[in-house]
């Protein structure tokens, strides 16, 4: 078992750091740019679709100013919402398999440990959405 010097992983160390931070912030532009204008655009057609398919008899009982405030806080939900929960599922994602693939290299075994882990959760959410339905 030989020793190296911290100089010896430093370089790869911090080439990983800003490959991630790379990574990250493409990811975080991709997220607000173009999901979220997407998720936006798909949810106010399919309102605008569904308001117009409305019998008349739902704009001779709803207010016209219920529709548009329901119009405009569900967008405001999608366009604020949305992409900082996007991007912390990303990050926390990202995270969580790079500790895997860190912990797998460091510890060769621990890849059995992950597979267990892995399948228990699968089941636990299968479990949960039996139920739940």
């Amino acid at each position: 078992f030989s020793r190296k010097s911290i100089t010896t992983y430093l370089p790869g160390y911090a080439a990983v750091e800003v490959a991630y931070t790379l990574a990250l912030c493409y990811v975080f532009y991709y997220m607000i740019m173009i999901l979220s204008q997407n998720a936006s655009r798909n949810l106010h057609e399919w309102q605008f679709s569904a308001v117009m398919l409305a019998p008349i008899s739902f704009f001779d009982s709803t207010q016209v100013g219920q529709t548009i405030n329901r119009f405009s806080q569900d967008i405001a939900y999608i366009d604020g919402g949305l992409p900082l929960a996007l991007y912390d599922f990303c990050y926390q994602m990202v995270r969580a398999i790079g500790g895997i693939i860190v912990m797998i290299i460091a510890l060769p075994y621990m890849a059995a440990v992950v597979f267990g882990v892995v399948v228990v959760f699968y089941f636990v959410q299968w479990f949960y959405l039996v139920c739940i339905m």
